[in-house]
């Protein structure tokens, strides 16, 4: 397995994406995920497609497409005055145009000891419905391990990956800052 070194684009929003593939190359990394709430809006594909160019221009990769999209959740307002969720369409089209491999997705709105089975069977129908498209496109999703999701801890992302097997579907996991030691390293 070839190890590869990145970053992820939204933990530099403030900067343009120019900006963002200077520092990838100043760190001597390989890949990008960029940014579906910052960096590369879904379905603003002439955004992706010139994104995705200066990555490759620059000798890098696309490695992911962090979409924030949220499963079940597609179209519904957040509620806090800002957009409503995407719809998948519009992140699959950015993450075609932007060359991604995968799509990172959150699994649905709120955590896994807070959802009510109802809405995890919607998060769980919306994977393999969004898993689909982007497959016969060769683009995996992945979801993100992360707080306020059904992955928050390991037991609920076991039973989300049993539940949605498809060859499309995959985890990313990453170390729970609110978490000690001892439990991240269980995990």
């Amino acid at each position: 397995m070839q190890t590869r070194t990145g970053l992820v684009s939204v933990t530099f929003r403030k900067l343009d994406p120019v900006q963002i593939v200077d520092l990838v190359n100043q760190a001597g990394a390989d890949v990008i995920e960029w940014g579906g709430d910052k960096h590369v809006p879904p379905g603003d594909t002439k955004t992706a497609e010139e994104v995705g160019r200066l990555t490759r221009e620059a000798g890098l990769e696309v490695s992911c497409y962090g979409s924030y999209y949220r499963l079940g959740l597609a179209g519904v307002d957040p509620g806090n005055g800002g957009p409503k969720h995407p719809e998948f369409s519009g992140v699959l089209d950015s993450a075609m145009a932007l060359g991604a491999p995968r799509i990172r997705v959150w699994a649905g709105g709120a955590g896994s000891a807070k959802m009510d089975e109802k809405s995890r069977r919607e998060a769980e129908e919306d994977a393999l419905r969004v898993a689909e498209p982007a497959h016969a496109q060769g683009i995996g999703i992945a979801y993100e391990y992360h707080m306020h999701t059904l992955t928050d801890e390991i037991d609920s992302s076991v039973r989300l990956l049993e539940a949605t097997k498809h060859p499309a579907i995959s985890t990313l996991w990453q170390p729970p800052n609110e978490k000690p030691e001892s439990d991240i390293l269980e995990s």
